[in-house]
């Protein structure tokens, strides 16, 4: 498995057992949800360099295949 598979899978391994542990908890509705948001957008932060350091290296491999 590459790098960027492994940090594919252990980033949706997290989001799930996230979203199941939250889904799980003993709290109101309300507040379950104010916490799936708050961990959604800390999740898209996290992931932002990671796409874009992909987009970039595909970007580059794709220009080098095309000379």
């Amino acid at each position: 498995m590459s790098k960027t598979g492994l940090v594919v899978a252990l980033l949706a391994g997290g989001v799930i057992g996230t979203v199941a542990a939250l889904l799980y908890a003993p709290r109101p509705g309300k507040e379950t949800r104010a916490i799936v948001a708050d961990k959604v957008d800390d999740l898209l932060g996290q992931g932002a360099p990671v796409y874009s350091k992909g987009y970039t290296t595909i970007q580059s491999s794709d220009s080098q295949a095309k000379t």
